[in-house]
């Protein structure tokens, strides 16, 4: 007589999973579901460390708006792997690049100097400040529609936006969280 029970229970639950499903009667997160990498590289050390386990839900701006200090994984031209870097900027932002006289390059983002997670001010050579100077000139000041500004976590610059300039959005595959 229990599992005549446990059958017409288990029958109802699937029944109503399906219901639900069908129904979007969810409102939790809805993304697939996450992947567990070993982050290898020391381009965010002091948020995520090199051998420290990061999940990846992949697709997850497909459904949810991008923000300011999310970390994401990031399909970069020439690179197998995703890289792992940090939102500064989302579009309709103001940046720019300041010039501070000794050959280094700074960035502002809504007016504020861009720091690490240690507070330090990012500083660029020529090369990295003068790309971000382009984009900057080209857009008028605004990341544009469709692009974001990702930096890792070194003061001076990782394989980011000082390197490539304006992230696409498409090129976004999900956002990472520690594990």
């Amino acid at each position: 007589m229990r599992h005549k029970y446990f059958y017409l229970f288990f029958v109802i639950a699937v029944g109503f999973g399906f219901f639900l499903a069908q129904h979007s009667y969810w409102s939790g997160p809805v993304y697939s579901a996450g992947t567990l990498y070993t982050v290898r590289g020391n381009s965010l050390s002091g948020i995520i460390d090199n051998g420290e386990e990061i999940i990846i839900y992949w697709g997850y701006y497909d459904k949810y708006p991008i923000e300011r200090g999310d970390v994401v994984a990031y399909q970069h031209a020439g690179n197998k792997a995703p890289i792992i870097k940090k939102v500064y900027a989302t579009p309709g932002d103001d940046f720019a690049i300041v010039d501070d006289d000794d050959g280094q390059y700074r960035l502002l983002i809504n007016g504020e100097l861009a720091r690490t997670s240690l507070g330090e001010p990012y500083r660029f050579n020529e090369k990295r400040g003068g790309l971000l100077a382009q984009y900057e000139k080209d857009y008028g000041g605004v990341v544009p529609d469709g692009a974001v500004i990702i930096l890792g976590n070194l003061s001076n610059g990782t394989m980011d936006s000082s390197m490539f300039g304006l992230a696409s959005m498409k090129n976004i595959l999900g956002k990472a969280v520690t594990y």
